[in-house]
C-alpha cells in the first residue's frame, strides 16, 4: 500500500470547475462537469463583454441527408459531402467526396440538404468542429454528419474563421456530448 497523499484543490479557484447556482444554468440546462470547465466559462464571460450575436442570429441551421444513400454512390455525379470531407479543407471542393446520381439528388427527401454557395458545413459527429465553406454554385449535398450553417447577415468566410478561432472552438467543444462517439446536435445551437 502506498503512503501517497491525494489532496483536493483548496478552493474552487484552484480547481478546473466553477460553482454555479441552478438559476444560472444556461438554456441547455446541462449540469455535467465538462460543460462548466473553467476554460468554457472564461470564454463565455469574455464574449459577454463585447457585442456578439449567436449563430442562430446570423445563420439558419439545418443538417444533411438522413436517408440511406450508399446504393446511389457512383464514380461521377453530384458531390455528396461527409464529415471526413471537411477535415483540413477550408473550401469543401478541395476534398474528394463521394458522388451520387442526379436521380438521388433530385429526390424529395434530399431537397433539404441541397447546398448553396456560401454554406458553412460543420462536422457534428465524430471529429466535431471541423468545417468547410461551399465556394461553388454547382449542385452538391451532404450527410447528416454535417450541420449546414447558411449565413443570413455575415460573410461565410467570417463565420467559418470565427468558428475555427479559439473562442469559436471553445463554444463548439462546450456543446459536444459523448465519450466514444462524439456528437453535437444542431438543435443545441438553436437558442
Amino acid at each position: 500500500m502506498s503512503n501517497r497523499q491525494i489532496s483536493a484543490p483548496s478552493s474552487a479557484e484552484d480547481a478546473n470547475f466553477v460553482v454555479m447556482k441552478f438559476s444560472d444554468l444556461e438554456r441547455t440546462r446541462r449540469i455535467d462537469a465538462e460543460f462548466f470547465e473553467r476554460r468554457y466559462i472564461r470564454t463565455a464571460q469574455l464574449l459577454k463583454t463585447i457585442a456578439t450575436k449567436s449563430v442562430v442570429d446570423v445563420a439558419t441551421i439545418s443538417d444533411g441527408n438522413h436517408f440511406a444513400i450508399s446504393e446511389d454512390f457512383v464514380e461521377e455525379g453530384i458531390p455528396y459531402y461527409r464529415g471526413q470531407d471537411v477535415v483540413g479543407h477550408f473550401f469543401v471542393e478541395q476534398s474528394q467526396p463521394k458522388h451520387i446520381t442526379k436521380t438521388a439528388y433530385d429526390g424529395p427527401w434530399m431537397v433539404r440538404s441541397h447546398l448553396r454557395k456560401g454554406d458553412v458545413l460543420l462536422s457534428i459527429i465524430g471529429t466535431i468542429g471541423e468545417l468547410s465553406v461551399v465556394s461553388r454554385t454547382t449542385p452538391a449535398t451532404c450527410s447528416c454528419k454535417l450541420a449546414i450553417l447558411r449565413p443570413k447577415t455575415i460573410a461565410p468566410e467570417y463565420l467559418a474563421t470565427f468558428l475555427r478561432s479559439r473562442h469559436g472552438r471553445s463554444q463548439i467543444e462546450r456543446l459536444t456530448r459523448g465519450a466514444v462517439q462524439m456528437a453535437s446536435s444542431s438543435k443545441t445551437w438553436i437558442n
